[in-house]
């Protein structure tokens, strides 16, 4: 038999104070880097305790070709 349970994806977020979470009893440290679920990630955004850490976005200051006046 096989295992088709799957992991949830994960989000980096950074913790934006202290706090312990009242549904898991986990303690959070301020300036900790953290692995969130989806649904964590919303309830802790929307409760102020942490901020998702940005996705990396391409430098959009280089380019592949040059750009012409015409």
């Amino acid at each position: 038999m096989t295992d088709t349970t799957t992991e949830a994806p994960k989000f980096k977020a950074t913790v934006l104070r202290d706090f312990t979470d009242a549904g898991t009893e986990t303690n959070y440290a301020k300036d900790q880097e953290v692995q969130l679920t989806a649904g964590e990630l919303l309830n802790l955004s929307l409760a102020g305790l942490v901020e998702k850490v940005a996705d990396a976005q391409p430098d959009e200051g280089k380019t592949k070709g040059k750009a012409t006046n015409a």
